[in-house]
């Protein structure tokens, strides 16, 4: 496949599995449970910047929230469909300026000025930067542009602390269905989705000069809609077949087509046998920061 077609790019995006409704919920309950909507006045812009933006969820939901006050909601991402979604769904309101910007989390100082960012969220996302250097680099971006005192806002299902004891085999059960339907295995030789710890997060966050405030867990059931909506999105179809045998040769659709094949095979097999049993919950990690 190489580098992904921008008809690809354009159809498997985010938005899809963001309106579903427990990812809007868990989403939404972290920003009411953070925002520090006290230090907003109409006196002075407060500057919020919305990192990995997407197509606009958590943008829409900090709009919604500052209610016309004096404010400047920045969203970043490097997918240009998302982007382009994002400004179709979200737009300044009041004294609320909003403007978007298509970029890896690495070069936001090349869009906004050193610490001039009262408050940044870098939710569901970090985990999807495919190196260590690369999270640390974001994470060291992010803290540029904030100010002394600044907050930082960030959370993950993805750090080995959100595979939930009586669901962790139902998501290696939901890769194997899914190269075995496509008449692969794993690649020994191949490259795997790094999946780090929540010490491995703090200790990058205090490398980049944030003192973590919190850590909070969430436990969401991901029901079967949201579940074939995340099979539709580039990144999550990526990181399953990453080290899949001959994973260049399939399509997007193809691997797409076999993850659904898996939800649907995992769920059928579940529910005959225990049916109030979701075998698809996850941890919401969320770390809470403040720049030193």
């Amino acid at each position: 496949m190489g580098t992904l077609k921008s008809e690809e790019r354009a159809y498997f995006n985010f938005d899809i599995f963001s309106q579903q409704k427990e990812y809007q919920e868990v989403n939404l309950k972290f920003v009411e449970r953070t925002l520090p909507i006290e230090e907003i006045s109409f006196d002075t812009e407060f500057v919020m910047l919305d990192v990995a933006c997407g197509t606009g969820l958590i943008t829409s939901i900090l709009l919604d929230k500052v209610n016309g006050r004096r404010c400047k909601i920045v969203g970043i991402d490097p997918n240009f469909a998302s982007i382009e979604i994002a400004k179709s769904k979200v737009r300044a309101f009041g004294e609320t300026k909003v403007e978007f910007y298509e970029c890896i989390a690495q070069d936001i100082p090349n869009f906004i000025p050193s610490e001039s960012v009262d408050v940044a969220y870098f939710c569901n996302a970090i985990h999807e930067i495919p190196t260590d250097l690369g999270k640390q680099e974001s994470l060291n971006a992010i803290a540029k542009v904030l100010k002394p005192g600044g907050k930082l806002f960030m959370n993950s299902t993805f750090t080995r602390e959100s595979y939930t004891p009586d669901t962790v085999k139902f998501w290696g059960m939901l890769k194997l269905i899914a190269f075995q339907s496509l008449g692969k295995k794993r690649s020994k030789d191949a490259t795997q989705f790094e999946i780090l710890s929540i010490d491995d997060y703090k200790r990058k966050l205090i490398n980049a000069g944030f003192n973590v405030v919190e850590v909070n867990s969430v436990r969401v059931e991901l029901s079967e809609s949201a579940m074939l909506a995340i099979c539709k999105y580039d990144a999550f179809i990526q990181g399953v077949f990453i080290d899949m045998e001959d994973t260049e040769d399939f399509t997007l659709e193809q691997k797409s087509g076999a993850l659904e094949l898996a939800v649907k095979t995992i769920l059928h097999q579940v529910k005959s046998k225990t049916p109030e049993f979701n075998p698809f919950a996850r941890n919401w990690i969320e770390f809470s920061c403040e720049k030193a």
